[in-house]
C-alpha cells in the first residue's frame, strides 16, 4: 500500500490479529523491515511519512490503518 505524504499526518497501524508479521515501513519517519508487531504494542503508533510516498507491506495478519491530524 502507498500512502501520499501529507503535511502534519500522522500513521497507526493497530494489530486487529494476535500478532502481525513481516511489516516492513519505507518511507517512514520510524522504518521497520520485516518486524512481527503483537496486539497492543504501541510500536506502530504516530509514525511520519517523511519521504513524497510511504510504503506499507504487511506479510500476514489484520490491522488497522489511522490517518491523523494534531
Amino acid at each position: 500500500m502507498l500512502l501520499d505524504k501529507k503535511e502534519g499526518s500522522f500513521v497507526s497501524l493497530i494489530p486487529l490479529t494476535e500478532n502481525i508479521s513481516g511489516l516492513t515501513l519505507e518511507g517512514f519517519k520510524y522504518p521497520l523491515d520485516r518486524v512481527v508487531v503483537k496486539r497492543g504494542s504501541t510500536l506502530c503508533v504516530s509514525n511520519e511519512i517523511i519521504s513524497d510516498k510511504g510504503r506499507i507491506i504487511l506479510e500476514k495478519g489484520t490491522a488497522l490503518l489511522f490517518i491523523s491530524r494534531d
